[in-house]
């Protein structure tokens, strides 16, 4: 017999679903698939030019040096830092240490992957949403790896 959890949950998510079907009939909304034509830029108002405001200044952000000499300088402190504290302190700390250490790494690691694959791709003359993809799809397939072998090495 199914738990009382999961009847639950499916309970609630067929009334959600009702719902949001019954909100889109009542809207009148139709797929309209060929007759959408997209804006122009300079009509969508001011979300674009917010967007665009913002965009200019995480780009400006991240091609300045002192960004970058910030960066360089909290990685390698904070790796050894880290190290440090990971054998000096009780093993109650020292889990947290490694787990926010080993995160770090794998952040690192998963940016530097993504970014030199994107900018391989800029490189080989790909556009920015194609090296972008291809990116995240080597990531991807990375996790999905990293998924399989533990299931594979924790098996009963």
């Amino acid at each position: 017999m199914a738990g009382f959890g999961n009847l639950l949950s499916t309970v609630v998510m067929g009334l959600l679903l009702i719902g949001v079907v019954a909100f889109v009939r009542a809207r009148g909304w139709r797929p309209t698939i060929g007759s959408w034509r997209p804006e122009p830029a300079e009509s969508s108002g001011s979300r674009t030019d917010a967007l665009a405001h913002y965009s200019e200044a995480a780009i400006e952000t991240a091609r300045s040096p002192k960004v970058w000499y910030v960066t360089f300088v909290l990685l390698v402190l904070g790796f050894p830092g880290g190290a440090v504290l990971l054998v000096a302190s009780p093993p109650e700390i020292g889990g947290a240490v490694f787990l926010g250490l080993s995160l770090a790494f794998g952040a690192v690691l998963c940016a530097f992957l993504v970014w030199g694959i994107y900018r391989s791709g800029r490189h080989r003359g790909l556009k920015s949403a194609q090296a972008a993809m291809a990116g995240a799809w080597a990531l991807g397939s990375l996790l999905v790896v990293a998924i399989v072998v533990k299931l594979i090495v924790s098996a009963p």
